[in-house]
């Protein structure tokens, strides 16, 4: 909540809209035991507030993530 006579400041909530995949190995064959793997793969194209001094908001990103490996 801004009073009247103060800069506006805004929240450090941050989005993005964009596409993403995921790819779940859940079965490794002969070994039981093995949490599943997961390979995450997003696009995002447009984010709201950028970390950095860029201002460019709508360009090509793309990341990779890998989660529970063993």
């Amino acid at each position: 909540i801004n009073k009247v006579g103060t800069p506006l400041a805004m929240s450090d909530v941050m989005f993005d809209a964009g596409a993403g995949t995921t790819l779940t190995i859940a079965r490794w064959g002969k070994l039981h035991g093995i949490k599943p793997l997961t390979i995450r793969f997003d696009v995002p194209f447009f984010i709201s507030r950028l970390p950095y001094a860029e201002k460019d908001y709508v360009q090509f990103r793309w990341m990779i993530g890998i989660n529970k490996a063993f």
